[in-house]
């Protein structure tokens, strides 16, 4: 029988508790909440949806481009998923004001909302 010292079983339960807050976090996430019930958040799913084609793209494209370009819609459905987002991120970000009146350029946390500006320039580009 193995003996689990002290430390390395403080270190399992330290990553299990991160597990277990980054799933809650994404479970609310992507999940209806009482501050998103009446909201589908179509914005993340569309952002995800664009994560997952663009790892799926780049895959394709190192392995084989021919079959990236004949074979799966990605050639299409990759930028009509940016377009999308851009326009999900005009549409919810627009209708909401910030926690302060100037958060300034990129606000994290608790200290506000993204300011127009900078949701403006991600759009953008």
């Amino acid at each position: 029988n193995m003996i689990v010292s002290g430390s390395v079983l403080s270190t399992v339960k330290e990553h299990w508790r991160e597990f277990v807050t980054v799933i809650g976090r994404l479970t609310r996430m992507f999940g209806f909440s009482r501050v998103n019930r009446l909201v589908i958040p179509v914005h993340r799913y569309i952002g995800l949806s664009y994560i997952l084609q663009f790892v799926a793209s780049l895959v394709l494209i190192n392995a084989n481009f021919v079959i990236y370009m004949t074979k799966t819609p990605l050639w299409f459905s990759l930028p009509l998923s940016g377009t999308l987002q851009a326009i999900s991120a005009a549409w919810y970000f627009r209708h909401t004001t910030p926690k302060k009146m100037d958060p300034g350029f990129m606000s994290m946390g608790d200290v506000g909302r993204l300011s127009w500006f900078f949701v403006s320039e991600n759009i953008f580009f």
